[in-house]
């Protein structure tokens, strides 16, 4: 049974309205941060904060207090290396953080999807892991993100059709 079922929540919010979000949180207890973009590229970085199982907080880099948020995560979040800060595939957004002027270096981190590889017997996708662990059913990419992934790939496809035309490129 999904005791998060029609719980799970993903809730837009400013740089400011992160402070507020953070500094009601409890430093003893761990959080959960998850990254989405791509490195050299300033397309839809956004950073997600769970603070509780089933919330999640989702700071986009196209907010204009954006510096204020990461601001506020590094200093009430991870300015300890306790308590531990959960992460999955830490090479990707340990990197990600980094260029968001969200350094991790010392946190105190934990990345679940480099524990389900060590293992060998548990699945690697976040998602799936979730499900086996927590019985919690989460969104799917294209569920949380929405039609903006579509218009990139859209755009990227384009591109590859005015270069081939620029060119005469054949694949």
């Amino acid at each position: 049974v999904d005791e998060f079922v029609h719980r799970e929540t993903y809730l837009d919010v400013s740089g400011r309205e992160m402070i507020d979000i953070i500094t009601g949180h409890d430093p003893e207890n761990p959080i959960a941060i998850d990254t989405e973009g791509l490195l050299n590229s300033d397309w839809y970085w956004s950073i997600q904060v769970a603070l509780t199982p089933g919330t999640s907080f989702t700071l986009r880099a196209s907010q204009p207090d954006f510096g204020i948020g990461i601001s506020a995560i590094r200093t009430h979040c991870l300015s300890n290396a306790e308590p531990t800060t959960f992460i999955h595939s830490a090479m990707h957004d340990f990197n990600v953080c980094r260029q968001m002027g969200l350094d991790l270096f010392d946190c105190c981190l934990f990345d679940t999807r480099y524990a389900a590889y060590v293992q060998r017997v548990e699945p690697q996708g976040l998602k799936a892991l979730a499900r086996r662990h927590l019985g919690m059913k989460m969104k799917d990419y294209k569920e949380v993100v929405g039609g903006r992934a579509d218009e990139k790939q859209i755009d990227y496809l384009m591109s590859i059709l005015e270069y081939h035309e620029a060119t005469g490129w054949d694949p």
